[in-house]
């Protein structure tokens, strides 16, 4: 921004003239700044800054104009320091620039994954490798769109001093929004005993979804008389129905999963019957005269022997 006070009114001239053009554009849209902390279309949002002042007036480069109050940043005495925290996962945001002179730039970065950084709107087009953007001329602005790779907590610019002259800044309110959680569910990966006998035990086993949530096993209380459970061991304490929870905690990212249940019936051990006894082997009458003869006979001729 080499000379504000004198490039103001031709730039905000050249400003109308292009804003018209991008009048019909989906980027030609309304740009609330977040300069300050506070709660924006419901989400929490922290702003710290370094090495910053802000600037009074709206200014416009390129067809981009900031707004009242943005953010200046890059001029001195450090290299300039803007961090965005956000209370909900945000997956994009979109920042206007404008003031800015040849060679200045600004790099993007998140506490997690990587952004990826186009432009919405500039009649300048400012070249960007990787994640940061260049701005070439000596007045130049662009409107900024900053993608993550994966949902992020913080969005870090940093404006390195260049010449001290800096550039205006916009985090734009309306791209801020609470980022809709991930699905997650539950399977049991054990298949339930049949037959399930009372005083017989199982091993249950159930994998949940990616937020790293442990599955939490559990009997239903409906079936507490039936089953009881100590870490993934269920002992089968009577007859009926045993159900068993699994539950999956959600976090920032990921929703809480569904709950699954596993069912089973248990039934008592099968009763086997006594054996009957085996019964005595019994002689009729003619066994007992066949009996009784012979051993008669065997008397007489042990007595013949003995005379």
């Amino acid at each position: 921004m080499t000379s504000l006070s004198t490039n103001r009114s031709l730039c905000n001239l050249a400003g109308s003239v292009l804003i018209g053009l991008f009048a019909n554009s989906a980027f030609a849209q309304t740009c609330t700044p977040v300069t300050t902390s506070g709660t924006y279309n419901g989400v929490d949002v922290t702003v710290a800054l370094t090495n910053t002042v802000q600037y009074g007036s709206p200014y416009t480069s390129c067809g981009v104009t900031t707004g009242a109050n943005a953010i200046y940043a890059g001029t001195g005495p450090g290299n300039s320091k803007i961090v965005y925290s956000f209370s909900s996962p945000q997956t994009t945001a979109r920042v206007l620039f404008s003031g800015a002179n040849s060679g200045e730039s600004a790099s993007f970065s998140f506490d997690v994954g990587t952004p990826t950084v186009s432009v919405n709107a500039s009649s300048c087009t400012p070249p960007i490798t990787g994640a940061t953007v260049t701005f070439p001329g000596s007045d130049d602005g662009a409107d900024l769109q900053v993608t993550g790779s994966q949902p992020f907590n913080t969005l870090t610019i940093d404006v390195p001093v260049i010449d001290q002259s800096g550039s205006l800044l916009d985090l734009c309110a309306e791209s801020i929004a609470v980022a809709p959680l991930t699905p997650q569910e539950i399977n049991f990966t054990s298949t339930a005993p049949s037959p399930a006998i009372v005083g017989a035990t199982y091993e249950v086993a159930a994998t949940g979804g990616a937020s790293g949530e442990p599955v939490v096993l559990a009997i239903d209380a409906s079936a507490s008389a039936v089953c009881s459970i100590a870490g993934n061991t269920v002992s089968l304490l009577a007859e009926g129905t045993c159900v068993i929870n699994a539950d999956q905690a959600g976090n920032a990212t990921y929703e809480a999963a569904p709950q699954a249940q596993q069912s089973f019936s248990v039934t008592a051990a099968p009763v086997i019957p006594p054996q009957a006894a085996t019964p005595v082997p019994t002689l009729g009458a003619w066994g007992l005269a066949i009996l009784t003869s012979l051993f008669g006979g065997f008397a007489f001729m042990r007595q013949r022997r003995k005379s």
